[in-house]
């Protein structure tokens, strides 16, 4: 039996009492492989502010992705290494983004708990540097109860104020749409691109011409609370966790580093990559148009072909 059967065997048909037992000890495991990891790995601050310091972002919008516990002991912890960012970016001219999703788990399983997303208290569990930033003043969180971002800088608000307007998470009103349009930069540190989110921009404006059901037919009403604690209700859609188990950005990885898309430095027992966020979009629209996707070969249509060449040139 393929991985892809196994995962869907184990998404789809064990009783969910199965599945609570084996994502416990999936849990475990993993919380025992990063405490062994610190233990053995210590990176110092000046290794890190050395790092950060050979990173291309001195000029641009920045959207960091985080995962310390993947590198090792860090000395100095989230405040350092924000503070090593801060100093290689300008933010009176460029603006740092943080992901700030609210859960871990399914996109799913989320929704249907029926949430009330509140922009000033909802947690953020995507790491301690992104929590940190947000914590910060002049940090501003944009409403969206799956796919919120946190933005600091001279175009926080820009990026933020209408993100809950969109009839997907990644339309032109997001974050990811928008750091694309504005040639920023994604940052990965101590995570693989296979995390990836600002690519799902690339996907929600041509919807209705791909030939792989992205996201499930059902819509959700999501109760929010804005910056006033003003309530206000967002329809959002939910990721098809069919096309989800399929998705895979490291098939890509190894051309956008010879092509000079991507960088990657190693740290500890990780990396931080960055990756050029307008031409890896000019380049993934153009493997699109030849049938490369990042849930492996699809069938091109004309019509597909023509809304990828809309966009590329929305995008330019």
């Amino acid at each position: 039996m393929n991985m892809y059967l196994l995962k869907l065997v184990y998404r789809y048909l064990l009783p969910d009492f199965i599945k609570s037992k084996i994502q416990s000890k999936h849990d475990e495991k993993f919380l025992n492989e990063c405490k062994e990891r610190m233990k053995r790995t210590r990176v110092s601050k000046n290794e890190i502010a050395s790092i950060i310091s050979k990173l291309d972002i001195d000029d641009c919008d920045v959207m960091l992705h985080t995962s310390m516990i993947s590198i090792g002991k860090l000395e100095g912890g989230r405040k350092w290494i924000a503070e090593c960012l801060f100093d290689k970016m300008d933010l009176e001219q460029n603006t740092l983004l943080t992901v700030a999703l609210t859960y871990i788990g399914k996109n799913k399983d989320f929704l249907e708990s029926n949430p009330t997303f509140d922009v000033r208290t909802a947690p953020i569990a995507m790491g301690a540097i992104n929590e940190y930033i947000a914590s910060l003043d002049g940090a501003i969180r944009s409403i969206h109860p799956t796919h919120s971002v946190v933005a600091i800088g001279k175009k926080a608000k820009e990026y933020t104020m209408n993100h809950h307007k969109d009839v997907t998470p990644f339309g032109e009103n997001s974050p990811y749409y928008k750091i694309i349009k504005n040639r920023g930069k994604i940052v990965f540190f101590g995570i693989s691109i296979g995390s990836f989110t600002a690519v799902h921009a690339l996907e929600d404006p041509l919807l209705d011409e791909m030939p792989i059901s992205i996201y499930n037919k059902k819509r959700y009403n999501i109760r929010c609370l804005d910056w006033d604690g003003k309530e206000l209700y967002v329809e959002t859609p939910c990721h098809n966790p069919i096309a989800g188990m399929k998705r895979s950005l490291i098939r890509f990885e190894e051309e956008i580093m010879s092509l000079g898309i991507m960088s990657k430095h190693p740290i500890g027992e990780g990396f931080v990559s960055v990756v050029d966020a307008y031409s890896f979009a000019q380049y993934y629209l153009s493997k699109l148009k030849q049938g490369y996707s990042v849930y492996g070969k699809i069938k091109v249509t004309e019509k597909l072909k023509k809304a990828i060449e809309e966009l590329q040139l929305h995008l330019s």
